[in-house]
């Protein structure tokens, strides 16, 4: 990505997922048109996320992609693969008291890698990380406080076109016992079975992530 560093960072250049830094989404061919976002909970507090995105028009696509940074979650394992192809990732910070904008929010960090030169229309793009489930209190803004589950979606509004069908699933190997308490306009999930939630929808907008208490 041309001058991830640079002193001046502006959204069109630093866009998640994007096709290129100089040019803007709608002139991609590229559409991301399904995601499935994975998140297990194991007995030791430690979410597992396991996220496929399904690509078309990628005939003769490369780029370099980013990947958000959380500054609720510390993220540890980060992989990512293009078509089963294991991909170099690095992690990139921001300049001091500088932020990557992505989508109206502000990121200190961004994990880049270099897609390579794809031969299919359609193409699989799989990320995965870990991280140990905060617990945070929320009492003064949400009267609420539990173990914290975040996936960042709206940056994947950047590629061209509604997604056309979006499916999440949360499990867990703890007997949470309260109901999920879910923030900042959260996408919903809904029980779907002993410890596991579930949100599927089609031709939608990214506008929200996923930002859970588990009580």
């Amino acid at each position: 990505m041309k001058n991830l560093k640079g002193k001046s960072i502006r959204t069109a250049l630093i866009l998640i997922f994007m096709l290129s830094p100089v040019l803007n989404a709608g002139e991609s061919t590229v559409r991301l048109y399904e995601e499935y976002v994975n998140i297990h909970i194991d007995k030791s507090f430690r979410a597992h996320v396991y996220v496929k995105f399904m690509f078309t028009g990628t005939r003769n696509y490369s780029s370099v992609l980013a990947f958000p940074v959380s500054d609720w979650i510390v993220m540890e394992n980060f992989t990512a693969t293009w078509n089963g192809k294991t991909l170099v990732c690095e992690k990139v910070d921001a300049p001091d008291g500088r932020f990557y904008i992505m989508v109206g929010e502000r990121y200190r960090s961004v994990i880049k890698f270099t897609v390579p030169h794809t031969g299919s229309d359609n193409s699989e793009h799989v990320v995965s990380y870990t991280y140990k489930v905060p617990f945070i209190s929320l009492l003064k803004d949400y009267e609420a406080e539990g173990y914290y589950i975040e996936y960042i979606l709206k940056t994947g509004s950047l590629w061209k076109g509604r997604l056309a069908k979006l499916d999440i699933s949360v499990s867990s190997d703890i007997p949470f016992r309260g109901t999920i308490k879910h923030l900042d306009r959260s996408y919903t999930v809904q029980p779907a079975g002993a410890g596991k939630w579930e949100f599927t929808d089609r031709d939608i907008e990214l506008d929200k992530n996923l930002r859970l208490l588990m009580r």
